[in-house]
């Protein structure tokens, strides 16, 4: 288990996820907020990797625009986007296989790059040994219950 800090004790989120990309080939993410253009996301389309996507949905457009234009483009099932409605708040990122972050950051450059965030990073044999894989599992699929897929005419409710 690994406290990850940034700056304040030199464990940044970045890294973890550079050192996960070649130990995963699907990653599952749950955020709230999402803008700009995120590394993991373009990290896992380029390098193939499949991508769960659950983001916030409401009306002041949580996950920006573009990210959400992006995943309807690709119509991949490699690739997939759900939004969940208004109260919606997690943070979550697992690679599979390789362990998963549970913390504050967002998938927005001042939470990557900026701002002090905090979270915890717990190994794949950490999340095994702790029963935690069943629990981010379960987890993920009661998120995919409550959520919507996006779709074209989603999109177009929220421009």
């Amino acid at each position: 288990m690994r406290f990850v800090a940034g700056s304040l004790n030199g464990t940044y989120l970045k890294e973890i996820h550079e050192r996960a990309l070649d130990r995963t080939d699907s990653v599952k993410i749950a955020v709230a907020y999402a803008t700009g253009s995120p590394q993991i996301l373009q990290d896992c389309w380029k390098k193939n990797v499949r991508v769960t996507f659950l983001g916030r949905y409401d009306e002041t457009v949580p996950i920006s625009l573009p990210i959400l234009r992006t995943f309807l483009d690709r119509k991949s099932p490699n690739y997939v986007c759900k939004l969940v409605p208004d109260i919606f708040h997690p943070k979550v990122i697992w690679w599979e296989g390789y362990g998963a972050y549970i913390g504050s950051a967002n998938l927005t450059d001042n939470a990557w790059f900026g701002n002090i965030e905090a979270g915890l990073f717990l190994s794949e044999r950490e999340l095994a040994e702790n029963g935690m894989e069943i629990e981010l599992s379960n987890f993920f699929q009661e998120l995919e219950g409550h959520s919507y897929a996006l779709t074209d005419e989603v999109f177009a409710e929220l421009t």
